[in-house]
């Protein structure tokens, strides 16, 4: 069984939660996942959507992400933390009063993601990037539209805002 769940196994650090050595990860056990079909899944999406929609989709991701890194970027105490070509943001609320101190703000944004995800409303996961903690936001859902969006960023600006 070890040997199946090794041949699936995909661990990167936004799939990981603290969790993980509590409870069976179901997604180590099929190819979802994994290093197979990757081509079969490309081929269903271009068959369901054609080039041109799937285009559409794509550069109505790109914009959203484009202007949700704006909105971070606007606002002094969050800064984008590398570069959002695509629909997807890493990001962290960096206020002045723990600004120099990484431990400090790794809790934070923690705390900040885990209540933004208890909400239910939203979803969202995080990274490491060279040593610090990052909030990711993804978008990349078909069913995914600006105020999705602008709802994700109510609830982080409200999070970081709430003395906890």
């Amino acid at each position: 069984m070890g040997a199946l769940l090794r041949s699936f196994a995909l661990t990167p650090e936004y799939l990981r939660t603290p969790k993980d050595a509590e409870v069976v990860n179901y997604r180590d056990w099929g190819p979802q996942l994994g290093r197979r079909f990757r081509a079969l899944k490309l081929w269903f999406v271009l068959r369901s959507y054609g080039v041109s929609g799937l285009q559409e989709m794509l550069r109505g991701h790109i914009t959203l992400g484009h202007e949700f890194a704006s909105w971070v970027r606007a606002e002094p105490a969050f800064e984008v933390m590398a570069p959002a070509p695509v629909g997807l943001v890493c990001f962290r609320h960096r206020p002045s009063a723990i600004a120099d101190d990484e431990a400090a703000l790794t809790y934070h944004n923690r705390t900040i993601l885990e209540w933004v995800n208890r909400s239910g409303r939203v979803f969202l996961t995080h990274t490491t990037l060279d040593g610090r903690y990052a909030i990711r936001l993804a978008i990349g859902q078909r069913g995914t539209r600006r105020e999705h969006v602008e709802e994700a960023w109510r609830l982080l600006r409200e999070a970081a805002s709430t003395k906890r």
